[in-house]
């Protein structure tokens, strides 16, 4: 809320009558700091007791699976309260001849993550925990070898072509979590990763925007630039009678193109504030959702500090004019034996594709597929991330075809050609790609996508090497589903 004067004096107004606070003040340059709770009532006042930090020591220890100590591990540790205190991510110290690394000094009260990193080695989950004056020692990081034949590097700079020192680089993909921080020349790598595609590349660094880069081919080099914005939105959402809603989500989110994104993000305190930082347009649209609520205000201008938004309970669409339920009852009951019709086809001789036209690579048919590893791809233009879809079967095409791979992707019968022979040239495709033949069949998308069951499309289906169909995927397991058909 703002800064005590000279005489230690402070002033915080816009509160309700009864209205219960928590309030804590510090001075970080004195290491003082106080808490203090008061209720709201006309002319109260209260007095902040300010105390030294307290500061403890605290021990742990690195060991591998079968419980050995793990000698010469670098210890990282950053502090969301005090980052300057300590740094983002710095290594603070190594791990002795036992595997211990000791007496590292916390200021109790504060948040900290600390993690651990070696070479040929996973990195053991990140610790993220608040320091308490009883804690002396933090529970034992367990490394696991690291048996990945795939590596990401490159240099991470910002929009004046300044490495960014410290960043943390991470993906989250289910089958290859794995983080670094990047160095004083902003270069980052990561090792031992155990697919051909990161689906999703995260950064992170308090004074920059988070930013999610999509679909980047391993074993080879990315520098990715890092779009910042001084801009800022502060205040609070309530819902429609004026009471703060607390842990409403608020972001900001740009798209930039089909390769990722950039993003501000936060949540609502228990008053309904908020603070949203580093925002790169000057208008900006804000997405807030809480419990079921969910709306976008359209055309924020930035740089306000009271702004207020009104999260509604949302509104029920009108009712359906009997020919639309009846619709859509008839659409529904197709999904649902399209799921059961998926099923039986488990294990069983995959249908033969239905191609009205090819439209790149060459004509493919299920017979002459046989003996190889081969991906459907159902594609529907209509689906959010159908660019990156494509873009993942190109990168997957390339890195397993040796392996036995084939892929060919399907396009729906009413989907528009010159939109797909667009996207065809701009990512210089390596595989067939066919349009479906249309069938009189109500709501079926084409008869190749009706034999095969798929009701919608987006969706990718494996068939083994005896020509059976395997199992279904999405882009996050279909590159683990891949590798257990080629290797396991």
């Amino acid at each position: 809320y703002g800064a005590s004067d000279e005489q230690g004096a402070f002033m915080v107004h816009g509160l309700r009558i009864g209205q219960k606070l928590a309030l804590k003040a510090e001075h970080n340059e004195l290491e003082l700091r106080g808490t203090a709770e008061v209720e709201v009532q006309p002319g109260a006042s209260v007095e902040i007791q300010m105390e030294p930090y307290e500061r403890v020591k605290v021990s742990g220890r690195v060991i591998n699976r079968a419980g050995e100590p793990i000698p010469s591990v670098d210890i990282n540790v950053s502090s969301f309260n005090h980052p300057s205190d300590i740094g983002f991510m710095t290594t603070v110290t190594v791990t002795d001849g036992d595997g211990w690394f000791r007496d590292i000094e916390l200021i109790v009260g504060d948040e900290y993550t600390i993690s651990a990193n070696a070479e040929k080695y996973w990195k053991a989950a990140t610790e993220t925990f608040t320091a308490t004056a009883e804690m002396t020692q933090i529970a034992d990081f367990i490394l696991l070898p690291a048996v990945g034949q795939f590596f990401l590097e490159g240099q991470i700079t910002d929009t004046s072509g300044q490495p960014v020192h410290g960043a943390r680089v991470y993906t989250d993909h289910q089958s290859q979590g794995w983080e670094t921080f990047t160095d004083e020349n902003g270069i980052y790598r990561l090792d031992n990763l155990l697919m051909a595609v990161v689906i999703s590349l995260g950064t992170y660094h308090p004074e920059y925007a988070h930013h999610r880069f999509k679909m980047l081919k391993t074993n080879q080099r990315h520098d990715l630039v890092l779009i910042d914005g001084d801009g800022y939105l502060a205040g609070k959402v309530v819902d429609a009678d004026g009471k703060p809603i607390n842990r409403a989500t608020v972001r900001v989110k740009t798209e930039e193109d089909f390769s990722g994104y950039m993003h501000a993000s936060t949540s609502t305190n228990a008053l309904g504030e908020f603070e949203l930082k580093h925002i790169k347009d000057p208008i900006v649209p804000i997405s807030v959702w809480a419990d079921q609520n969910y709306k976008i205000f359209e055309d924020i201008a930035v740089n306000q500090r009271d702004l207020v938004l009104t999260l509604s309970p949302t509104e029920p669409g009108p009712e359906p004019t009997p020919e639309q339920e009846a619709r859509r009852k008839t659409q529904r009951l197709y999904n649902e034996s399209a799921e059961e019709r998926f099923k039986i086809l488990l294990n069983q001789p995959a249908p033969e594709l239905a191609v009205a036209e090819w439209l790149t690579g060459s004509p493919a048919s299920i017979g002459e597929l046989e003996g190889k590893t081969t991906v459907l791809h159902f594609w529907n233009l209509n689906y959010r991330d159908h660019v990156l879809q494509i873009r993942l079967l190109n990168i997957l095409q390339e890195a397993y075809q040796e392996k036995g791979l084939a892929c060919v992707a399907i396009c729906l019968a009413t989907a528009d050609i010159e939109e797909i022979r667009r996207h065809i040239a701009e990512q210089s495709l390596s595989y067939s790609i066919g349009l479906d033949r249309p069938t009189g069949v109500a709501f079926a998308q084409g008869e190749t996508f009706d034999r095969y069951a798929i009701a919608w499309g987006a969706t990718f289906v494996l068939i083994n090497t005896a020509g059976e169909i395997s199992v279904d995927a999405w882009e996050h397991d279909l590159e683990a589903k891949i590798q257990h058909l080629l290797f396991d």
